[in-house]
Protein backbone atom coordinates (compact mmCIF):
# COMPACT_ATOMS: atom_id res chain seq x y z
CA UNK A 1 0.00 0.00 0.00
CA UNK A 2 1.15 3.53 -0.85
CA UNK A 3 -0.47 6.63 0.67
CA UNK A 4 -3.09 7.77 -1.81
CA UNK A 5 -2.94 4.53 -3.79
CA UNK A 6 -4.96 4.27 -7.00
CA UNK A 7 -5.62 1.58 -9.59
CA UNK A 8 -2.92 2.88 -11.93
CA UNK A 9 -0.32 2.88 -9.18
CA UNK A 10 -0.79 -0.87 -8.65
CA UNK A 11 0.09 -1.36 -12.32
CA UNK A 12 3.31 0.59 -11.75
CA UNK A 13 4.31 -2.02 -9.16
CA UNK A 14 3.96 -5.01 -11.48
CA UNK A 15 7.73 -5.25 -12.08
CA UNK A 16 8.43 -5.07 -8.34
CA UNK A 17 5.92 -7.85 -7.79
CA UNK A 18 7.68 -9.97 -10.41
CA UNK A 19 10.89 -9.80 -8.37
CA UNK A 20 9.11 -11.31 -5.36
CA UNK A 21 7.59 -14.08 -7.56
CA UNK A 22 4.42 -14.49 -5.45
CA UNK A 23 1.83 -17.12 -6.27
CA UNK A 24 -0.98 -14.99 -4.83
CA UNK A 25 -1.43 -11.21 -4.91
CA UNK A 26 -3.95 -9.83 -2.40
CA UNK A 27 -5.53 -6.43 -3.03
CA UNK A 28 -7.63 -4.71 -0.37
CA UNK A 29 -9.51 -2.13 -2.39
CA UNK A 30 -11.54 0.86 -1.27
CA UNK A 31 -13.41 3.49 -3.25
CA UNK A 32 -10.29 5.64 -2.98
CA UNK A 33 -8.45 3.37 -5.42
CA UNK A 34 -10.78 4.30 -8.27
CA UNK A 35 -12.74 7.45 -7.41
CA UNK A 36 -10.52 9.78 -5.38
CA UNK A 37 -8.79 11.59 -8.21
CA UNK A 38 -5.15 11.17 -9.11
CA UNK A 39 -2.74 13.09 -6.92
CA UNK A 40 -0.28 10.78 -5.16
CA UNK A 41 3.46 10.41 -4.52
CA UNK A 42 3.40 7.00 -6.26
CA UNK A 43 4.23 8.10 -9.85
CA UNK A 44 7.23 10.04 -8.61
CA UNK A 45 8.48 6.93 -6.82
CA UNK A 46 7.70 4.21 -9.35
CA UNK A 47 6.97 5.59 -12.83
CA UNK A 48 9.77 4.77 -15.26
CA UNK A 49 10.51 5.09 -18.95
CA UNK A 50 9.35 1.52 -19.58
CA UNK A 51 5.91 2.49 -18.22
CA UNK A 52 5.31 5.17 -20.87
CA UNK A 53 3.72 2.83 -23.47
CA UNK A 54 1.09 1.74 -20.91
CA UNK A 55 0.57 5.32 -19.78
CA UNK A 56 -0.08 6.56 -23.32
CA UNK A 57 -2.16 3.54 -24.36
CA UNK A 58 -4.42 3.97 -21.30
CA UNK A 59 -4.65 7.72 -21.78
CA UNK A 60 -2.91 8.46 -18.50
CA UNK A 61 -1.15 11.53 -19.88
CA UNK A 62 -4.51 13.29 -19.63
CA UNK A 63 -4.79 12.58 -15.89
CA UNK A 64 -1.29 12.63 -14.40
CA UNK A 65 0.40 16.00 -13.97
CA UNK A 66 3.62 16.80 -15.81
CA UNK A 67 5.29 17.16 -12.40
CA UNK A 68 4.36 13.56 -11.47
CA UNK A 69 5.53 12.21 -14.82
CA UNK A 70 8.80 14.15 -14.96
CA UNK A 71 9.65 13.37 -11.32
CA UNK A 72 9.15 9.65 -11.97
CA UNK A 73 11.20 9.67 -15.18
CA UNK A 74 14.06 11.59 -13.57
CA UNK A 75 14.05 9.16 -10.64
CA UNK A 76 14.29 6.26 -13.10
CA UNK A 77 17.46 7.80 -14.56
CA UNK A 78 18.88 8.88 -11.20
CA UNK A 79 17.68 6.38 -8.53
CA UNK A 80 19.27 8.32 -5.67
CA UNK A 81 16.71 11.05 -6.36
CA UNK A 82 14.00 8.66 -5.15
CA UNK A 83 15.87 8.36 -1.85
CA UNK A 84 15.67 12.12 -1.21
CA UNK A 85 13.21 11.82 1.69
CA UNK A 86 15.32 9.17 3.42
CA UNK A 87 18.44 11.28 2.89
CA UNK A 88 16.64 14.35 4.25
CA UNK A 89 15.73 12.43 7.40
CA UNK A 90 19.36 11.36 7.82
CA UNK A 91 20.74 14.85 7.26
CA UNK A 92 18.04 17.06 8.80
CA UNK A 93 16.39 14.74 11.29
CA UNK A 94 12.97 13.14 11.18
CA UNK A 95 11.13 16.12 12.67
CA UNK A 96 12.39 18.53 10.01
CA UNK A 97 12.00 16.11 7.09
CA UNK A 98 8.43 15.30 8.07
CA UNK A 99 7.42 18.88 8.86
CA UNK A 100 4.92 19.08 5.97
CA UNK A 101 3.19 15.88 7.12
CA UNK A 102 3.15 17.12 10.71
CA UNK A 103 1.54 20.39 9.60
CA UNK A 104 -1.02 18.47 7.54
CA UNK A 105 -1.91 16.21 10.47
CA UNK A 106 -2.26 19.20 12.80
CA UNK A 107 -4.66 20.90 10.38
CA UNK A 108 -7.00 17.89 10.15
CA UNK A 109 -10.50 18.29 11.52
CA UNK A 110 -10.47 16.40 14.87
CA UNK A 111 -14.16 15.51 14.56
CA UNK A 112 -14.20 12.43 12.31
CA UNK A 113 -17.80 12.92 11.23
CA UNK A 114 -17.08 16.45 10.02
CA UNK A 115 -13.88 15.22 8.36
CA UNK A 116 -15.88 12.53 6.53
CA UNK A 117 -18.38 15.10 5.29
CA UNK A 118 -15.53 17.27 3.99
CA UNK A 119 -13.73 14.35 2.29
CA UNK A 120 -16.70 13.00 0.36
CA UNK A 121 -16.37 15.71 -2.30
CA UNK A 122 -13.03 14.18 -3.32
CA UNK A 123 -14.72 11.02 -4.59
CA UNK A 124 -16.38 11.08 -8.00
CA UNK A 125 -17.33 8.91 -10.94
CA UNK A 126 -16.04 9.99 -14.33
CA UNK A 127 -13.28 9.72 -16.90
CA UNK A 128 -10.53 9.63 -14.26
CA UNK A 129 -12.16 6.71 -12.43
CA UNK A 130 -12.55 4.89 -15.76
CA UNK A 131 -8.82 5.35 -16.35
CA UNK A 132 -8.03 3.89 -12.92
CA UNK A 133 -10.22 0.85 -13.61
CA UNK A 134 -8.66 0.27 -17.05
CA UNK A 135 -5.19 0.41 -15.53
CA UNK A 136 -6.05 -1.95 -12.70
CA UNK A 137 -7.45 -4.50 -15.14
CA UNK A 138 -4.17 -4.41 -17.07
CA UNK A 139 -2.44 -5.25 -13.79
CA UNK A 140 -4.81 -8.19 -13.26
CA UNK A 141 -4.17 -9.38 -16.83
CA UNK A 142 -0.38 -9.21 -16.31
CA UNK A 143 -0.75 -11.33 -13.18
CA UNK A 144 -2.88 -13.79 -15.15
CA UNK A 145 -0.22 -14.05 -17.86
CA UNK A 146 2.39 -14.75 -15.18
CA UNK A 147 0.27 -17.48 -13.59
CA UNK A 148 -0.48 -15.50 -10.42
CA UNK A 149 -3.75 -15.65 -8.53
CA UNK A 150 -5.26 -12.29 -7.57
CA UNK A 151 -7.54 -11.98 -4.54
CA UNK A 152 -9.70 -8.85 -4.60
CA UNK A 153 -11.13 -7.77 -1.26
CA UNK A 154 -13.96 -5.24 -1.47
CA UNK A 155 -12.86 -3.09 1.44
CA UNK A 156 -13.96 0.22 2.82
CA UNK A 157 -13.33 3.12 5.15
CA UNK A 158 -14.59 4.04 8.59
CA UNK A 159 -18.41 3.65 8.49
CA UNK A 160 -18.65 7.37 9.29
CA UNK A 161 -17.04 8.01 5.91
CA UNK A 162 -18.73 5.13 4.08
CA UNK A 163 -22.16 6.61 4.86
CA UNK A 164 -21.17 9.85 3.13
CA UNK A 165 -20.16 8.13 -0.12
CA UNK A 166 -22.62 8.12 -3.02
CA UNK A 167 -24.24 4.62 -3.14
CA UNK A 168 -23.81 4.69 -6.92
CA UNK A 169 -20.05 4.61 -6.34
CA UNK A 170 -20.30 1.53 -4.13
CA UNK A 171 -22.49 -0.18 -6.73
CA UNK A 172 -20.09 0.73 -9.56
CA UNK A 173 -17.06 -0.63 -7.68
CA UNK A 174 -18.86 -3.85 -6.72
CA UNK A 175 -19.97 -4.41 -10.30
CA UNK A 176 -16.47 -3.70 -11.63
CA UNK A 177 -14.76 -6.14 -9.24
CA UNK A 178 -17.35 -8.85 -9.88
CA UNK A 179 -16.87 -8.38 -13.63
CA UNK A 180 -13.10 -8.79 -13.22
CA UNK A 181 -13.73 -12.20 -11.68
CA UNK A 182 -15.89 -13.13 -14.66
CA UNK A 183 -13.34 -11.97 -17.23
CA UNK A 184 -10.18 -13.29 -15.56
CA UNK A 185 -9.98 -16.88 -14.26
CA UNK A 186 -7.11 -16.00 -11.92
CA UNK A 187 -9.32 -13.65 -9.87
CA UNK A 188 -11.06 -14.52 -6.61
CA UNK A 189 -13.44 -11.79 -5.46
CA UNK A 190 -14.48 -11.41 -1.83
CA UNK A 191 -17.36 -8.93 -1.60
CA UNK A 192 -17.86 -6.61 1.34
CA UNK A 193 -20.63 -8.87 2.64
CA UNK A 194 -18.20 -11.71 3.44
CA UNK A 195 -15.47 -9.57 5.03
CA UNK A 196 -15.40 -9.00 8.81
CA UNK A 197 -17.91 -6.30 9.69
CA UNK A 198 -16.27 -3.10 10.94
CA UNK A 199 -17.69 -0.39 13.18
CA UNK A 200 -16.43 3.12 13.84
CA UNK A 201 -14.97 1.82 17.10
CA UNK A 202 -12.59 -0.38 15.07
CA UNK A 203 -10.97 2.68 13.48
CA UNK A 204 -8.24 5.06 14.64
CA UNK A 205 -9.29 7.61 12.00
CA UNK A 206 -11.18 7.43 8.69
CA UNK A 207 -8.76 4.96 7.09
CA UNK A 208 -6.79 2.92 9.63
CA UNK A 209 -8.16 0.18 11.87
CA UNK A 210 -6.89 -0.58 15.37
CA UNK A 211 -4.73 -3.56 16.30
CA UNK A 212 -7.65 -5.71 17.40
CA UNK A 213 -9.37 -5.30 14.03
CA UNK A 214 -6.08 -5.97 12.24
CA UNK A 215 -5.78 -9.25 14.12
CA UNK A 216 -9.38 -10.28 13.41
CA UNK A 217 -9.04 -9.43 9.73
CA UNK A 218 -5.77 -11.36 9.45
CA UNK A 219 -7.41 -14.44 10.97
CA UNK A 220 -10.33 -14.11 8.55
CA UNK A 221 -7.98 -13.80 5.59
CA UNK A 222 -5.97 -16.86 6.66
CA UNK A 223 -9.18 -18.91 6.82
CA UNK A 224 -10.46 -17.46 3.53
CA UNK A 225 -7.29 -18.37 1.68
Amino acid sequence: HIPGSHGYHVLLLVDEIKKATPEIVICYLTAGYFYSGLESPAPGSFLGWSDLPDLWRLGGQHYLSWDEISTGLFGDICPIFRCREVLAQRLLGTATAQLKQTQYDAALQPDLKQRAEAHKSGLRLGAASDFQKRAFEVFVARCEAAGRQVVLLEGGFNPLYEREIDPAMHADMHRYLADLQQRHPNVTFASASVLPQQTSADYLDLDHVNEDMQRRFSLFLADFL
